[in-house]
């Protein structure tokens, strides 16, 4: 079972990374479409200013929740990932805890570290604090039983699929971009700490 949950790890960990490179050049030819010339600068047609060719990170999590959000615009579902959501983490960790790498690295580490990279690049600061909720969530997990472990990650997965199922009538993102189980976690918390505007 470890060796098969560490397979899996690193097989999310490359398709993740891939996929992030993907919608990240997506975004940027969406948005290079967009832009039009002004007299003092660049401005797209929403009337932000650019200046030069830079692109924002901020407008790239702007674009990946609102994307996010299109799949969940219900009260229910809302309420279901945000129970969910913290579920799935909190075993998931746990369970990869236990699943070692390479010295003292774990699966669980090794998943916290690339998802850090991608959180600290779209947003510092959601980064930054998403850093901790995954210390405090590993810590937890790893010193549960497994057992529980795998209950928790069950009904965190059950929740989620009654929330789009009964509330929002439509399937989860992730059915169309695999991308989405890396930015739910940071749209769940970026709602309940506003750092990003949306």
């Amino acid at each position: 079972m470890y060796w098969y949950l560490s397979h899996q790890v690193g097989s999310l960990v490359l398709f993740v990374c891939a996929n992030a490179a993907d919608a990240r050049r997506h975004v940027m030819m969406r948005d290079s479409l967009r832009i039009r010339k002004a007299p003092f600068g660049i401005r797209d047609l929403d009337g932000e200013a650019y200046h030069g060719r830079k692109m924002s990170a901020v407008r790239d999590i702007r674009s990946l929740f609102a994307d996010y959000a299109s799949y969940h615009r219900t009260s229910g579902n809302k309420a279901f990932h945000r129970i969910g959501i913290p579920l799935i983490m909190l075993s998931l960790l746990g369970m990869l805890a236990r699943v070692p790498v390479a010295g003292p690295v774990d699966a669980a580490i090794l998943l916290i570290v690339v998802a850090e990279v991608v959180y600290l690049i779209l947003d510092w600061r959601l980064g930054a604090i998403m850093l901790v909720v995954s210390a405090l969530f590993y810590y937890v997990g790893a010193l549960l039983p497994l057992w529980l472990n795998v209950a928790l990650f069950v009904i965190g997965w059950i929740l989620q699929f009654v929330g789009h199922s009964v509330y929002e009538k439509r399937q989860p993102a992730f059915f169309k971009n695999a991308l989405h189980l890396l930015v739910g976690p940071l749209w769940i918390l970026n709602d309940l700490v506003p750092v990003v505007k949306v």
